[in-house]
């Protein structure tokens, strides 16, 4: 993997910057001026949240994005990232051409499979004034538990710790078995075993004498099947003979029904001759009644017609009234050329004063700037500097022109107010007017339409006086028309009763034909049932002893069957003490071969966790390999930033203690001056590179600001020989002449 480019947009006080990564990068700048922000634009790019960043936005904007591209694997990748005021930060990832992430979990995600963030923060970049401070680190216990960390045997560690707390979990089911087991007998198997037998052999007696039972049902079940049929014939026979006993009752009882009935009917056809003679006699004066139908209509409309009349009456006051409003309208025109006349004056003082009130506070605040050029003596219109005299000038002049305008604002604004005072009641009366106008048009709506009515009213009355005189009409009083209209009725309800009658005469005599046809064959099923009634047999004496018969074999059949269920009983709890013997044997072995296994557990943990030993299992011989390695990488890295030829080699004891052996002897990192100590720290990290990165990357943030300028100059002539080999980012607000990366960024006039 190597870094190419970044780009940044409102990143922290850079509105927009650039910087090609892929031959390194230095960046110098005075304190302020974002130089740090820059390298955590490359962690945040790495980052799996946005937690902590949004004050990375720039002053002013809504949101900031930093852009990292880098190649790895032969292909080229570009990470966006952006953060806003007002909302979640967004992420994606192109490969090549091709967009593979969408979001800041799923870019996370793929960057982890690159460059994880773990290693880019504990290996890969350095803090400010962090550069020795792993040697510093080493002499503790956690400096030598973060070594083991980085090697990746912490976890070996903890496999360690949790096998022994395996160990004890395992430990203590064993003890739980073993009291279990405890709780059965030396020969509790054969005692199972045992009375396993015996249950066998109950069941099967009892299931023997349930299947003699059974032969006995069978036998039962077949005689009562006969004695069922039997009784079925006779109980068939019995229902059949009072069906036609029930038939026979019911069809005397419709007989005597139609023989009274036709008695009825033929006393009615002698009654019709009568009536029909009252019926001519009724039509004669339903005739002389009938007038007086129309008259009762017409005596109620005119009464209607009337009472709609009366409530007309007040058409003479509301044409008074619209009348009145007429000659009140026609003065409006002339009251609201009066009042826009007003509204337009009003209107123009109302500009006019607001005018004058900003000259005002314009010269308000002209006097207010003249009293704070003290000490600076430039005229705030021209920036000519003044004198004494002429501020003093200045202000009376001005304050003479406050005067003059507070004046003619006085005299403005009681110019407003008497012209208010004229407006307001015109504008009153303009109100009223929309009233009045609103009033008559109602009005005019309401005396048209009373007086159509009115027209239309006497027009009916004279209409209906009309047709009654047709009807013969004397001038009788209405309760006598309804008198007569009320016999009318009655007459014509008696005259329908009477025709309905009449002209039912041939319905009658119908209906008598068809009683008689009824009747005839009532008589006619009478005889067919005596005759089934004298064929059908029954015996009652016989019933009663197959119904005895039946009864016996029914108790038989349920106290075999009661026998039957308490067998099958017996038996379903003896196989049920059994399985439970079955079961108890069953959990017997179960629980002897659990405590076998859990011991044959404990003893295989017990071996496999001294492989995890920190001091003498697989840690062990791991620790050494890695010690071995990276005091080869570190003596290695060393001699390239040391040419001292005093230096043989630098090595780590299993403990992660450093001992440096030179020609004279051996030394210890407390005895190295500042400047080697920064060398052997830079040499410490790239072994660690080396080592367990995927990437030749160093990230360094002002490490020369703990070193006097000579251990400076070392260090950078350093950080060039590495910059030869991998990448190299580094920050710092010092110059350092020996510092020289091909690409640079200078911030020093930002």
């Amino acid at each position: 993997m190597r870094l190419l480019k970044l780009e940044l947009e409102n990143w922290s006080c850079h509105d927009s910057l650039e910087a090609d990564l892929e031959r390194g990068l230095q960046i110098e700048g005075r304190n302020g001026t974002g130089k740090s922000s820059i390298l955590e634009a490359i962690r945040f790019v790495f980052k799996e949240t946005a937690r902590g960043y949004t004050n990375r936005i720039r002053n002013g904007e809504r949101r900031a994005s930093v852009k990292l591209s880098f190649s790895d694997g032969g292909h080229t990748y570009l990470v966006e990232k952006s953060l806003y005021v007002d909302k979640a930060s967004t992420a994606s990832m192109i490969q090549g051409d091709t967009q593979v992430a969408d979001n800041p979990s799923s870019v996370h995600k793929r960057l982890q499979n690159i460059l994880s963030e773990d290693v880019l923060e504990k290996l890969l970049y350095i803090p400010q004034d962090g550069l020795t401070n792993i040697l510093d680190r080493l002499s503790g216990r956690e400096g030598k538990l973060e070594f083991d960390r980085l090697f990746g045997l912490d976890k070996l560690e903890r496999v360690w710790e949790r096998t022994g707390q395996e160990i004890q979990d395992s430990e203590s089911k064993l003890e739980v078995y073993a009291d279990e087991l405890k709780k059965h007998p030396e020969n509790a198997e054969d005692d199972f075993k045992d009375r396993i037998s015996e249950f066998s052999a109950s069941v099967s007696r009892v299931e023997e004498n349930a299947s003699k039972l059974t032969e006995d049902m069978e036998k039962v079940k077949e005689h009562l099947s006969r004695v069922e049929g039997e009784l079925k014939r006779l109980g068939e026979a019995k229902r059949s003979i009072d069906s036609l006993n029930k038939r026979k009752g019911a069809l005397q009882v419709v007989d005597a029904e139609t023989r009274k009935e036709l008695e009825s009917l033929r006393d009615r056809i002698k009654k019709v001759d009568v009536k029909r003679k009252d019926l001519s006699t009724l039509t004669v004066k339903k005739r002389a009644l009938e007038r007086y139908k129309g008259i009762r209509e017409g005596l109620h409309e005119l009464r209607s017609t009337g009472d709609r009349l009366e409530g007309l009456k007040d058409l003479k006051g509301r044409k008074e009234r619209l009348l009145q409003l007429e000659e009140l309208l026609k003065e409006k025109d002339k009251v609201r050329e009066a009042y826009e006349r007003g509204k337009s004056g009003l209107k123009a003082l109302e500009d006019e004063l607001s005018n004058h009130m900003n000259e005002l506070k314009r010269l308000a605040d002209y006097y207010s700037q003249l009293g704070g050029l003290e000490g600076q003596a430039k005229c705030p219109r021209c920036g000519q500097r003044l004198n004494a005299f002429v501020m003093e000038r200045e202000k009376v002049e001005t304050a003479q022109e406050i005067k003059s305008v507070e004046e003619h604002r006085r005299m403005i604004e009681a110019q407003l107010n008497e012209v208010r005072e004229s407006v307001d009641p015109l504008k009153e009366k303009i109100e009223r007017f929309r009233e009045w106008e609103a009033e008559a048009k109602h009005l005019r709506s309401e005396v048209g339409g009373m007086e159509a009515k009115a027209v239309e009213y006497l027009k009916r009355q004279q209409e209906i006086r009309a047709r009654m005189e047709k009807l013969g009409y004397s001038g009788e009083e209405l309760p006598v028309v309804e008198e007569k209209f009320m016999e009318l009725t009655r007459v014509s309800a008696l005259i329908k009763s009477l025709i309905d009658e009449v002209e039912g005469e041939e319905r009658l005599k119908d209906k008598v034909e068809k009683l008689e046809a009824k009747h005839a064959g009532i008589a006619e099923e009478m005889r067919a049932v005596e005759k089934q009634l004298s064929q059908t047999s029954y015996d009652e004496g016989e019933h009663r002893d197959r119904t005895k018969n039946r009864d016996r074999l029914s108790d038989s059949k349920y106290r075999i069957k009661s026998d039957l269920k308490s067998l099958s009983a017996e038996v379903k709890m003896l196989k049920a003490e059994k399985k439970a013997l079955k079961d108890r044997l069953i959990h017997y072995y179960d629980l002897r071969k659990k405590h076998d296994d859990a011991m044959d557990h404990v003893r295989m943990l017990k071996s496999a966790r001294e492989v995890f030993h920190r001091d003498k299992g697989l840690v062990k011989y791991l620790r050494e390999r890695f010690i071995v390695r990276l005091n080869s990488l570190l003596t290695q890295h060393f001699k390239r930033f040391n040419t001292n030829p005093r230096y043989v080699d630098v090595s780590f004891d299993r403990d992660y203690n450093i001992l440096l052996r030179t020609t004279s002897g051996d030394l210890s990192v407390s005895q190295l001056s500042g400047g080697e100590r920064a060398q052997l720290a830079l040499a410490l990290r790239v072994a660690l590179i080396d080592l367990l990165s995927p990437i030749p990357l160093l990230i360094l943030d002002e490490p020369f600001g703990s070193l006097d300028e000579a251990h400076r100059e070392i260090l950078g002539e350093s950080l060039n020989k590495l910059s030869e080999q991998g990448q190299l980012l580094i920050v710092t607000h010092v110059h350092v002449d020996s510092l020289q990366l091909q690409n640079r960024i200078d911030l020093g006039g930002y």
